[in-house]
């Protein structure tokens, strides 16, 4: 198209019938239906194809349609709803697309109706056989509605897919996980990333953790997230993966602040578990496991009994192995102690740091099948 003043144009004059017009190019004048308009330029936006966001309204099956018009390689926009709104689930929204992404605005957010006692969403399959790649969740909040559903399902269900990736998600009240990643079966789901996420349970009826890596999540990333209110659970879980990093995370008021299970090649960095209920950072069956950095604390509740801010454990024939401590710190008024390596634990080194409870010194506790621990200049620690 040639360089004209916008006065130079020719005026068009919409044709009978056209739902909305003109559109003007090169002195062509066409007409543009609702959901043409809603998907000018690189979004589809779910409200083209009828979601309204008005909280009473099940938005599923227009959510869903948009997904599925933009499929592999496309972009759904979830607009701010309006008057503090929600976008109403009334069932499973799936993403079963490659290289797809899911973008919110702010104040844009979306409410597990009543009773669904499903996912919100699943990335993937459910069967878990079919591998999918760079699916992307940006910038939006979800409540899951705990109180009104039964059962343990997470709120995003994430199966067989590789370069999965978080970024900016308000999760709060699901019933089960806020975000269990892995596989149901042969599918991978390889460098899964999770950051600046902010996670909030439901004291009571929450059931899950909010970030769940299965034993199937390799070389995941967990970095920047804030979560908290997870009393039945960890509010993070490495589990049974290899290659895991968590990061800079902040976790508060939950049974364990973080679990390790089963992991091999695991790192835990300048994390903070703050007034877990039994143990802040909890390291079970797990070999070739750093943590470095990490702060457990519990300055506040009096109720927990034994709490213990660094366990180490494992059981016969799996034993925790290859474990290293460095620099960490766990205090607290009511700590009973501040590190533990419990039973079936060997190659273990606790280098640096310090590690207190409400005792005169925080101990490590040797229980049977542990061998070859060695400590090095930390602060706090009788053998027994």
């Amino acid at each position: 198209m040639a360089d004209e003043k916008i006065s130079q144009l020719p005026v068009g004059k919409p044709p009978a019938g056209a739902e909305i017009g003109p559109f003007v190019q090169s002195g062509t004048t066409v007409s543009l239906s609702a959901k043409q308009v809603g998907n000018l330029g690189p979004y589809t936006n779910v409200t083209a194809y009828g979601a309204t966001g008005n909280g009473t309204t099940d938005d599923h099956v227009a959510i869903q349609n948009a997904i599925n018009a933009a499929g592999n390689g496309g972009t759904v926009l979830l607009p701010a709803t309006p008057n503090n709104g929600s976008y109403l689930v009334g069932a499973t929204i799936t993403i079963p697309y490659q290289y797809f992404t899911l973008r919110g605005e702010r104040g844009s957010g979306l409410t597990l109706a009543n009773k669904v006692n499903a996912p919100m969403f699943l990335v993937g399959d459910a069967v878990g056989n079919t591998q999918r790649n760079g699916v992307r969740l940006i910038g939006f909040s979800i409540s899951g509605n705990a109180a009104n559903q039964s059962g343990s399902a997470p709120m995003i269900d994430v199966l067989g897919v590789d370069d999965f990736f978080a970024d900016h998600l308000y999760l709060y009240q699901p019933r089960g996980s806020a975000i269990r990643i892995g596989s149901a079966g042969t599918a991978s789901c390889t460098n899964p990333y999770v950051t600046n996420c902010l996670i909030r349970g439901d004291a009571t009826n929450s059931q899950g953790s909010g970030i769940e890596l299965d034993y199937r999540a390799t070389d995941c990333e967990v970095r920047g997230n804030d979560v908290g209110w997870f009393h039945n659970a960890p509010g993070i879980v490495l589990s049974g993966g290899s290659g895991s990093h968590a990061v800079d995370n902040k976790v508060w008021q939950c049974k364990h602040g973080m679990q390790l299970y089963a992991a091999n090649r695991a790192r835990v960095d300048t994390c903070l578990a703050d007034n877990s209920d039994l143990y802040g950072l909890l390291v079970q069956n797990s070999s070739d496991v750093q943590l470095s950095n990490c702060s457990a604390r519990e300055s506040s509740l009096s109720s927990h009994g034994t709490y213990e801010g660094i366990h180490i454990e494992g059981a016969s024939g799996a034993p925790a192995q290859d474990i290293s401590v460095m620099g960490c710190r766990s205090m607290g008024t009511y700590a009973t102690y501040g590190i533990v390596v419990s039973q079936y634990a060997n190659n273990v080194s606790i280098v640096g740091g310090s590690y207190r409870g409400n005792l005169t010194d925080a101990a490590l506790l040797a229980g049977p099948g542990v061998s070859s621990v060695r400590v090095v200049a930390a602060q706090g620690i009788i053998d027994q």
